[in-house]
C-alpha cells in the first residue's frame, strides 16, 4: 500500500515530467510563469521542480533573463536510446541513398503521443540550411507530411477519436483546422501513396512524406523531406513523392 508520502513523490515526479516534455517541445528559453501557465502548476510548484531539474543538469537558465530552457542532458539521453532503436540502422542507407538522390536531408520518425516523433535526420550537406530539424523533434499528425503519413494508417474509427482529443491549432496562415478538409488530405495520402503539406507547420516550408509498414500492413515509421514552398511545382512535388513513396515500400519490405 503508497504510504501519503510515496504518492507525493509520485505526483512531483509527474508533473517534472510535465515540465520537460513541455520545455522539450518548445526548446526556446522561456519565462517561470509561461512554464508554469502551460503546466497548469502554481508558480511555487514550478519553480521548486524547475530548481530540482536545474540541479540535476536537465535545465539551466540565462543569466541575464533567468529563462529556462533545457540542457543537452536531455538530448543526450535520447541519443543513447535512439542509437539502440533497430529501425535506425535498417533504415540508413535507404535514407542515405534518398537524400543523395534528391539533395535533401531525409527524415524518419515514429508514432509517439499522438506526434511523429524524429528518430533519425540523414543530412545532405549541398542542401540549403535555411530548413533544419533535429533528432527528438516532435510535430503534430494534422499538419505535417509526417504525421499525414502516420494518419494513413488510421481507421475511421481511429480517426474520429484522434481528433476528439486533438485541439486544432494554426501554427501557419494556411494550416488547415477542419476535421473533413484535413481527412479529404488523408484520403488523397492513401491514393498516392505520399502526403504533402504545402507550408501548413513552417510557413514557407512545404513536407513530404510517406508511410513505412510492418508485415501486417501497420505503419510503423514515416520518412519526410522539407523544401521551400515556393520552389515545389507539381512536377516537382509528384518526383520527390515518388521517390520517398518506392524508399519507404524498400524499408517496409526489409522490417
Amino acid at each position: 500500500m503508497s504510504t501519503p508520502k510515496a504518492v507525493k513523490s509520485i505526483l512531483s515526479l509527474e508533473k517534472a515530467l510535465h515540465i520537460l516534455e513541455i520545455m522539450a517541445n518548445n526548446p526556446a528559453p522561456a519565462r517561470l510563469l509561461d512554464i508554469a501557465k502551460q503546466a497548469e502548476l502554481p508558480t511555487s510548484t514550478a519553480l521548486r521542480l524547475l530548481s530540482t531539474l536545474q540541479a540535476n543538469g536537465y535545465v539551466n537558465q540565462e543569466p541575464e533573463s533567468a529563462r529556462y530552457y533545457p540542457t543537452l542532458k536531455l538530448y543526450n539521453l535520447g541519443s543513447c536510446i535512439l542509437n539502440s532503436f533497430p529501425l535506425v540502422d535498417i533504415a540508413k542507407p535507404y535514407l542515405r541513398r534518398l537524400a543523395d538522390e534528391t539533395s535533401h536531408s531525409i527524415n524518419l520518425s515514429i508514432l509517439q503521443n499522438d506526434r511523429a516523433v524524429l528518430i533519425d535526420v540523414v543530412d545532405c550537406y549541398t542542401e540549403s540550411q535555411t530548413i533544419t530539424t533535429y533528432r527528438g523533434r516532435a510535430v503534430p499528425l494534422y499538419c505535417s507530411a509526417l504525421g499525414r503519413a502516420f494518419l494513413t494508417g488510421f481507421s475511421a474509427q481511429e480517426l474520429d477519436e484522434y481528433f476528439r482529443r486533438t485541439k486544432l491549432e494554426a501554427y501557419t496562415p494556411i494550416t488547415l483546422l477542419t476535421t473533413e478538409r484535413i481527412i479529404h488530405e488523408v484520403s488523397l495520402a492513401r491514393q498516392r501513396g505520399y502526403a504533402y503539406e504545402p507550408g501548413e507547420l513552417r510557413s514557407g516550408i512545404a513536407g513530404i512524406g510517406a508511410p513505412i509498414c510492418n508485415a501486417r500492413g501497420e505503419v510503423i515509421a514515416a520518412i519526410s523531406l522539407a523544401e521551400l514552398s515556393s520552389v515545389m511545382t507539381l512536377s516537382t512535388i509528384e518526383l520527390y513523392g515518388a521517390k520517398i513513396q518506392k524508399t519507404a515500400m524498400e524499408i517496409s519490405a526489409v522490417i
